[in-house]
């Protein structure tokens, strides 16, 4: 018999699943609000399955406990639960599971964007053109997001479905012009620069995004029709901004030594230390070589460090 965690991790995946579908649909006008709606519904209920995971399966764990007291004052000495118009138990909200689980700072910033854009799109958003793009590249770290985590805490591989949208779109904007946004709404206005300060926010992660960029390029070839590439997860291939590439390798050799310095009680930056960092270096989660103009192919480069890399250095050394 399957557990509860598991049947809510089960309807979860069916939830990701039917966004998916329901976003790459060739024409479907309400396809980024529908998406919205059905990956915050699938994120809660992967949530509440990690949450019953986390509380020995106890269902009484995810009902919402009634706070009302006697009417001489004390408490109730049984728990009681609060319950909706039909009489059953309510269950905690997406909001409190995100606070109450031991989450990545990166993939709590993207659970917040996406439910900003899921309860604009409730409550009154008409999805205009100019936002396609910023809906596209939170929706596919949403997906990447998703498969990582599911991975990596329930042991679960979701490599058997089909986890990829398609942005293939001729009227996909490159960039958000200001002059498209004076036509738009206070309203609009506000969630863009609620989405954009986001994904701006300095923290970094190896394994979760607020947002992916993704570029699309257009060749003639000999072959007819479109190349897209795809990664071996199903996610399109994408271009970091120098924003992000910052965001991701925000310390420079400098910084890397003093934050070192500031962690270990034993380092010394001699051929034993250059051997390590060469070593690690190697591995694209913990250096990447960056150019110093960013615009300019021929400028030179310098490598900038994750600071994933400072407990790597764990092995070697003594933390204080």
């Amino acid at each position: 018999m399957k557990s509860r965690s598991v049947l809510l991790l089960e309807n979860s995946i069916h939830a990701a699943i039917a966004a998916i579908e329901v976003y790459n649909k060739p024409s479907f006008l309400y396809r980024e609000e529908i998406f919205s709606i059905l990956m915050i519904n699938a994120w809660e209920l992967c949530l509440k399955a990690k949450y019953l995971q986390l509380h020995h399966n106890r269902l009484q764990s995810l009902f919402v406990p009634l706070t009302k007291k006697k009417k001489d004052g004390t408490e109730y000495k049984t728990k009681r639960y609060k319950t909706n118009r039909s009489g059953n138990y309510l269950t905690l909200e997406i909001a409190y599971l995100i606070e109450h689980i031991p989450l990545d700072k990166v993939l709590k910033n993207h659970l917040e964007t996406l439910i900003e854009i899921r309860d604009n799109a409730i409550h009154f958003l008409n999805n205009p053109v100019s936002l396609k793009k910023v809906f596209l590249e939170v929706a596919a770290a949403s997906l990447k997001g998703y498969s990582v985590f599911v991975e990596s805490e329930f042991k679960f591989s979701l490599k058997e479905y089909d986890f990829s949208i398609l942005p293939i779109s001729f009227n996909l904007p490159d960039i958000i012009e200001p002059a498209s946004l004076q036509k738009e709404s206070v309203e609009i206005k506000k969630l863009l620069a609620y989405l954009i300060n986001k994904r701006t926010e300095g923290i970094s992660s190896e394994k979760y995004d607020v947002a992916l960029n993704i570029n699309l390029k257009f060749s003639r070839s000999k072959e007819t029709g479109i190349k897209v590439r795809l990664d071996k997860e199903g996610i399109p291939i994408f271009q970091e901004t120098e924003e992000m590439l910052k965001n991701r390798f925000p310390l420079d050799y400098g910084k890397l030594t003093e934050k070192l310095k500031s962690v270990y009680v034993d380092i010394k930056f001699n051929s034993k230390f250059y051997k390590i960092k060469k070593n690690l270096e190697a591995n694209p989660k913990y250096a990447k070589v960056r150019l110093l103009d960013f615009d300019n192919p021929k400028s030179q480069k310098k490598v900038y460090y994750n600071p994933s890399i400072i407990d790597a250095f764990g092995e070697y050394y003594k933390k204080r």
